[in-house]
């Protein structure tokens, strides 16, 4: 499977956000909370965790389905077009 790499996520947040609100240590803690979230109470508990996380009254269907998207190989692309959030430069993903 693969995933992008740290700084890439770090840097699609800060452009999405259009200011500096995350870097790698903030990205590692947030990984490491929605884990544990996952951990104790599935996926319920991972979206509540998200829910809080961004302050936004979403759906465990609406994030499920924002999830499949963004795991697909255009998902980051697909899910910036239609959102109308352009995303410059590459959000290559790297093999674990």
């Amino acid at each position: 499977m693969t995933k992008p790499a740290k700084k890439e996520f770090v840097d699609l947040i800060n452009q999405i956000v259009g200011e500096t609100v995350m870097n790698e240590e903030k990205l590692q803690q947030v990984l490491v909370d929605a884990k544990k979230a996952f951990r104790m109470d599935g996926c319920n508990g991972f979206f509540q965790y998200i829910r809080e996380l961004i302050d936004a009254p979403v759906s465990d269907q609406w994030m499920s389905e924002l999830m499949k998207q963004v795991n697909s190989p255009s998902g980051i692309k697909q899910v910036s077009k239609k959102w109308n959030m352009p995303i410059h430069g590459s959000f290559s993903r790297n093999k674990k």
